[in-house]
């Protein structure tokens, strides 16, 4: 029994220890490409909101950055524009979704 268990850990070590590298190459590709898409917006501050979650919106590029609203609501657009986000309306507030980081992690759950 205790074996199994073992057994068991390991195996989700392992698993999980292959999406953080997957998700540490997702964010180095992304940094590269918002750099050579988007160099005057680029930062690894905003780079960093982008990640922490799936999602992003306008008040958490502001708390990070130290920028306005509409700094903040410009790089989001730029970034949709360009590809790395895709937007959509939740309420009155607009959520920015980060298309790669959810689909790395959806297609890892979907394999099991």
């Amino acid at each position: 029994w205790t074996l199994y268990i073992l057994t068991g850990i390991e195996e989700i070590a392992d698993e999980t220890l292959s999406l953080i590298k997957k998700i540490n190459e997702v964010v180095e590709d992304t940094a590269t490409d918002v750099r050579q898409a988007l160099p005057k917006i680029y930062s690894r501050d905003l780079l960093n909101v982008l990640f922490y979650e799936f999602y992003t919106k306008i008040s958490f590029v502001v708390a990070a950055l130290h920028v306005s609203r509409k700094t903040a609501s410009g790089y989001l657009m730029a970034l949709e524009k360009a590809g790395f986000l895709t937007s959509y309306k939740l309420g009155k507030e607009k959520i920015y979704l980060n298309r790669r980081l959810f689909e790395l992690v959806k297609n890892a759950g979907a394999t099991k």
